[in-house]
């Protein structure tokens, strides 16, 4: 899954839209899942399973892979593989089972424990999370996988509301990969959680190119409380034609569609358009 997409579902749940389904991987601030694993040690219908994941199809991958994991010789890629697949298919506290299995086999196995701590955050539980993605970092600070687990330890600490941590930890991912606008659009989404609008709209500014729709639709929010009226204005005609272009499923589409006329009504009412 791309960025985009997790950008406008995490959207959604800042802005409270009613409606909104149980929250699943695409609601994690950002959050993506490590690759799956391949190797010429690893049975056939592993390695075959792990193709049909990197090729999107994780229906058929978690089918072979419920199969596979049964099978002797039982590895750790065969359950972590499958985790992946059950966390792609909305299935989270298998997922997570799965990865303690693949851990129970092979305790260093950061890819692993990464799966591990993001199905405990998707599940609710941002605590045991942030020690799993604290493992990451320990063991491969300056590989992917690390520097992935960086950026979800700061999803992780916003969760729990440790705000400064939080930014700490994005701020480090952003310095990591310079390129990768998620850190700041998250540091953006953390700055509206606490009111502080003018920080806010500094970050969601600087992540705009990437997310316009998401990014400005927060920015719309800020504009108003700080009663910028044509600031709002100009935000808002932002995301209503990104979100024109932006390709949603019409479920995602009318909400968002929603939220941008509720917010022109605000500022309607407020006499700030």
């Amino acid at each position: 899954m791309n960025r985009s997409t997790v950008a406008v579902l995490a959207l959604i749940a800042l802005l409270n839209i009613s409606g909104v389904s149980a929250q699943n991987l695409d609601d994690l601030d950002g959050i993506t899942l490590p690759p799956p694993a391949s190797q010429s040690v690893t049975p056939d219908r592993i390695n075959e399973g792990a193709q049909l994941l990197a090729a999107g199809k994780s229906v058929e991958a978690e089918e072979l892979l419920r199969k596979a994991v049964v099978e002797p010789p039982e590895t750790a890629e065969g359950w972590y593989n499958l985790g992946l697949a059950l966390s792609f298919n909305g299935k989270h506290a298998e997922a997570l089972e799965a990865q303690n299995k693949a851990l129970a086999l092979r305790a260093d196995f950061p890819e692993a424990r990464l799966a591990q701590g993001i199905a405990h955050l998707t599940l609710g539980n941002p605590e045991p999370a942030l020690e799993s993605f604290e493992i990451v970092i320990a063991r491969t600070p300056d590989s992917p996988t690390g520097r992935a687990a960086l950026f979800d330890k700061g999803a992780a600490l916003g969760r729990l509301k440790r705000y400064a941590e939080a930014e700490l930890a994005l701020s480090e991912a952003l310095a990591a990969d310079p390129d990768d606008p998620a850190p700041a659009f998250q540091i953006g989404r953390l700055k509206m959680e606490q009111q502080k609008w003018k920080d806010a709209l500094g970050w969601l500014e600087t992540a705009a190119d990437a997310y316009p729709l998401e990014a400005n639709i927060l920015s719309a929010r800020a504009h108003l409380r700080l009663g910028n009226r044509a600031d709002a204005g100009k935000a808002l005609d932002i995301a209503a034609k990104s979100l024109d272009a932006d390709g949603q499923d019409d479920a995602t589409k009318a909400k968002l569609t929603a939220e941008i006329e509720s917010l022109r009504r605000e500022a309607t009412a407020s006499g700030t358009e």
